[in-house]
């Protein structure tokens, strides 16, 4: 199927998917599908093939393909809202550094020091300034726009360091009521969740990154 669903609207689409769903379950073969929607990738396929410059870049299942991609341009093509993207460096000790901040992270020195990590918006927090803004790994972010989505809501802001950058933050039910509640131009603390952050290289290939912890991260912090 060559990207059958695209000329219909958004309601029809979202019921046909269903129907090859449980069409392909009744009939018992394999269907190959192909589509530039990742919706349609991520909620109706078994196993995705990535293709980018004309070659399979990675094959997986959608849970593999989206919280372990192998390259930057995947990560950054699955998921809605897309996924956050910020340069990075490290120390001589190969200890990771985002916009000026210590992350428990280290990865080999043989990935050079032309970094960025990635991360997806449900695994950054915010804290109000005044909470724990003060803690060592966190960035400084201001408030642009808050999207209220009915069960959750999705929070746009810009970097104190770096204006132009902006970040997603996806917010459950359990915040939802104070994220609503946040000011255009407020300042919060951002805190990613540990061992969330994905490392690309220069080229946009994933570097292995290990997790510090403990009197490891506690030194990172303070150096």
């Amino acid at each position: 199927m060559d990207e059958p669903l695209s000329s219909l609207d958004a309601a029809l689409r979202t019921e046909l998917r269903v129907e090859l769903v449980e069409l392909q379950r009744r009939l018992g073969v394999s269907f190959l599908y192909v589509t530039h929607d990742q919706t349609e990738a991520m909620t109706m396929a078994d196993r995705i093939a990535v293709m980018l410059n004309g070659r399979v870049a990675q094959i997986g299942t959608p849970s593999q393909i989206y919280g372990d991609p192998r390259h930057l341009d995947i990560a950054k093509f699955i998921g809605t809202p897309a996924i956050n993207v910020l340069p990075a460096t490290t120390d001589s000790d190969g200890r990771l550094i985002v916009l000026g901040q210590f992350q428990p992270l280290r990865v080999p020195n043989s990935a050079g020091s032309d970094l960025v990590i990635a991360i997806r918006p449900e695994h950054l927090e915010y804290r109000r300034i005044g909470q724990d803004a003060a803690a060592p790994d966190n960035l400084v972010g201001s408030v642009r726009h808050v999207e209220h989505l009915g069960h959750e809501a999705m929070i746009q802001l810009s970097l104190a360091t770096q204006p132009n950058l902006t970040l997603s933050v996806r917010v459950g039910q359990a915040r939802l009521h104070d994220a609503l509640s946040l000011a255009p131009q407020e300042q919060v603390a951002l805190h990613m969740a540990m061992g969330a952050p994905l490392v690309f290289d220069g080229a946009g290939d994933r570097v292995p990154a290990i997790v510090m912890i403990g009197h490891e991260a506690g030194r990172a912090a303070a150096s």
